[in-house]
């Protein structure tokens, strides 16, 4: 198999880490390429949904969080230390990039769970069926948060979900996210959503983290299945045009609101 792009793992501030994935998207080119993004202070990210949600702003000042919006869709979600960011850039016609949107995460959900399960981890990847047959959330911030919901192939243990799936499609390919819980503060989450203590029962309730693992542990596990899929890792930097891409992105689109 051809190797892939492995950048390098970079902690940036909010705006910086959310440019990185649409950078190398919009650059295109030949290769796949995976990276993983941590952030230097944490922040609220709201999807490209027209539903976001009402925030509470004596939580959001309290609390010390900018907001930002992802170019990709689905739920809130509180970026900080214990969130694990995957980005994984497949070119236009890779053949693990499947034109049915569901079927195209399944990879790299299966490879997920199938490096945590190498640390340990009991994870399970979600069918589709099973997706389905699980309860919508019923309060107001667990229907607004990411980690409240389940998709297919998305990745639970013990029934809760510890890693979330999203994607944005261009010309030039697609992009994979997920977003790996090690642990979730849903008590500041549900505090800036607006909700209260039902909110969070049924939060705790729905997801889950793996903080026992050390991040570098299940980073390596994970980039081992990658390796796996995408043929073996060549680390790389990104080009300077990525660099000036992710410069102008960071000031502007994904500058706090």
């Amino acid at each position: 198999m051809p190797a892939h792009r492995r950048l390098s793992h970079r902690t940036v501030n909010p705006s910086e880490a959310l440019a990185r994935g649409p950078a190398v998207l919009d650059a295109g080119g030949e290769d796949a390429i995976s990276f993983w993004t941590d952030v230097t202070r944490p922040a609220l990210i709201l999807g490209r949904s027209a539903r976001d949600p009402a925030l509470d702003a004596a939580a959001l000042s309290d609390a010390r969080l900018t907001v930002h919006q992802r170019a990709s869709g689905g739920g809130a979600v509180l970026w900080d230390s214990g969130l694990l960011s995957l980005d994984v850039m497949l070119p236009s016609g890779h053949p693990l990039l499947a034109d049915d949107v569901v079927v195209a995460y399944r990879w790299i959900g299966e490879a997920v769970r199938d490096g945590l399960r190498d640390v340990g981890v009991d994870a399970d990847a979600l069918t589709p069926d099973d997706a389905r047959g699980r309860p919508a959330p019923t309060t107001a911030a667990a229907k607004a948060a990411c980690f409240g919901t389940f998709s297919p192939w998305e990745v639970v243990v013990g029934g809760r979900k510890v890693a979330g799936l999203c994607q944005i499609r261009r010309s030039t390919g697609g992009l994979l996210q997920v977003g790996i819980a090690r642990s979730l503060d849903n008590r500041r989450l549900v505090a800036v959503l607006g909700g209260g203590v039902a909110d969070e029962r049924e939060l705790a309730e729905r997801t889950g983290g793996i903080g026992e693992l050390a991040a570098e542990t299940i980073i390596t596990a994970v980039d081992r299945r990658l390796s796996d899929a995408l043929g073996p890792a060549r680390t790389d930097e990104e080009t300077a045009s990525e660099v000036s891409a992710a410069a102008a992105l960071a000031a502007g689109r994904f500058a706090a609101l």
